[in-house]
């Protein structure tokens, strides 16, 4: 409310913070672990974005289950600003997947 008792209407939770003069707090660190002193301080932490990656240690490509080729996955990669891929395709000995033989 303001001070002179009328209310504050928000159409969304950003305003809301806003309006408290607070930084957005995130779900995920949401906990009841000091977050609303910090955002009054503006000192919430950094979480970590999709542009703050730089590798994908996990990919399968169509050597084995996954559904492109290495070099698709390659231009991806660069595509999304990674610097390292690792191609993690199954051996053919999971039975499963139609992995890598030899």
């Amino acid at each position: 409310m303001r001070a002179d008792g009328s209310e504050i209407l928000c159409a969304s939770e950003a305003e809301v913070y806003e309006q408290l003069d607070m930084d957005g707090i995130a779900p995920g660190i949401g906990e009841d672990h000091g977050e609303i002193i910090s955002s009054r301080q503006h000192k919430l932490p950094h979480l970590i974005t999709m542009e703050d990656l730089r590798a994908d240690l996990h990919t399968h490509s169509t050597w084995s289950d996954g559904k492109v080729s290495i070099q698709k996955m390659v231009e991806a990669a660069r595509e999304r600003g990674l610097k390292v891929i690792a191609i993690t395709d199954h051996t053919a000995g999971l039975g499963v997947t139609g992995g890598l033989k030899g």
